[in-house]
């Protein structure tokens, strides 16, 4: 179990909000020790109701970052 809140004294179990196996949903749950990578277009479910989703526009992560002005042209 990893501490959420500091100041409430809240929990959550990482090992029931991310499957197992995953390893690609590095925002969504970065202290899991599994996550190891963003989510690119081959690993995003571009169909959760997530506001990630709905904020860009279905692109995963990766597809965000890549997007961007910064990383454009590198």
């Amino acid at each position: 179990m990893f501490r959420m809140c500091e100041k409430s004294g809240s929990w959550h179990n990482v090992t029931e909000l991310v499957h197992p196996d995953a390893s690609s949903s590095i925002m969504f749950a970065a202290e899991a020790p599994q996550m190891n990578q963003f989510c690119d277009g081959r690993t995003h479910n571009r169909y959760a109701p997530t506001k990630h989703n709905l904020i860009c526009n279905r692109r995963s992560t990766l597809e965000v970052i890549l997007q961007h002005e910064d990383f454009v042209n590198t």
